[in-house]
């Protein structure tokens, strides 16, 4: 069985170089054929992919050389020939989840010249690389790298949830206040947009970067401070649908390790990624059923309270 300590030493490495590279990388989409990543990598990003698609490759390289068996759900297309399983989960084995630079526009935002260059000055720190391992359908750890802030997020299953090694835990009880920052995501704008309406608008603030809000849930629940964190928003809860695998990644596994829970409209358990399908209209592989991240019982129970009944606040 894959264990957590081995990708944390393939993690961090890989993510102080893409630090390293930051601030470096022109936004121009022109092909990288000296980089020896094989076929020159074509997309609308293809000189940012030079980062990506470098990251990527090392982390699956690595795991391979550990685990010769393990497969892979990652965002970029491989330009190498992959042994194993590709996209997909499968019964009784082993994949590894990558995101390789989840907050693409943030980190690509600091070399001068490029989009956004001014407008996110101040999300430059804002981004991570985010692995995961799969056992089937189910998460059993995962590791995200956070090199600009100088954090690194670890959970394992039945283990718990550390940043930079402290034990994170969250209220045990605590209810829903309606100034309270709720993360929308892949649901409001699409099939649900009156949730727009019944909480507050956190669109400017939000990180661009699904790692980085799971580090705002657990801040905004924790029983204590988290170390390094003071700059980053509070999210008090999150609902969720649609979302890619690599955009969730170890997500859902390190918000229940560390006390919440992940449920259903109902208020029953769930694990997202039973409900893993491959959306062609997207090209992607998504989680395609809502599911709700709240701290505890209580306050999903009043958030939904909320949500049915927004007139009596």
């Amino acid at each position: 069985m894959p264990h957590i300590d081995f990708l944390d030493q393939i993690v961090e490495p890989i993510a102080a170089w893409a630090l390293i590279k930051q601030g470096t990388v022109k936004g121009e989409g022109k092909e990288m054929p000296d980089l020896k990543l094989g076929n020159a990598i074509s997309s609308m990003k293809s000189s940012f992919s030079y980062v990506d698609a470098t990251v990527q490759k090392r982390i699956i390289q690595d795991a391979l050389s550990h685990f010769p068996d393990i497969g892979v759900i990652c965002e970029e297309k491989l330009d190498f020939d992959f042994p194993n399983h590709f996209g997909v989960l499968v019964d009784g084995k082993y994949t590894l989840i990558i995101d390789p630079i989840d907050g693409t526009r943030n980190y690509l935002a600091k070399t001068p010249g490029n989009e956004f260059h001014d407008e996110l000055k101040d999300k430059y720190d804002l981004w991570g690389v985010s692995t995961a391992i799969a056992y089937g359908r189910e998460i059993i750890g995962g590791v995200i790298s956070f090199p600009a802030l100088n954090l690194v997020l670890m959970t394992e299953k039945g283990s718990g949830t550390t940043i930079n090694h402290q034990l994170v835990k969250l209220q045990e009880s605590s209810y829903h206040n309606p100034s309270d920052y709720i993360k929308l995501s892949g649901v409001a704008g699409y099939s649900e947009p009156h949730l727009l309406d019944i909480f507050p608008d956190i669109s400017g603030k939000l990180s661009n970067s699904s790692m980085v809000d799971c580090l705002s849930l657990l801040k905004g629940s924790s029983q204590v401070p988290i170390d390094g964190t003071s700059g980053i928003l509070s999210l008090k809860a999150a609902i969720i649908r649609d979302v890619t695998a690599w955009d969730t990644g170890c997500i859902p596994l390190a918000y229940k390790e560390a006390g919440g829970i992940i449920v259903d409209e109902s208020g029953e358990s769930i694990n997202p990624f039973d409900y893993i399908t491959n959306d062609r209209s997207r090209k992607e592989i998504v989680l395609g059923k809502k599911y709700f991240m709240a701290p505890n019982k209580e306050y999903f129970n009043s958030l939904i309270e909320h949500i049915n009944h927004p007139s009596r606040v």
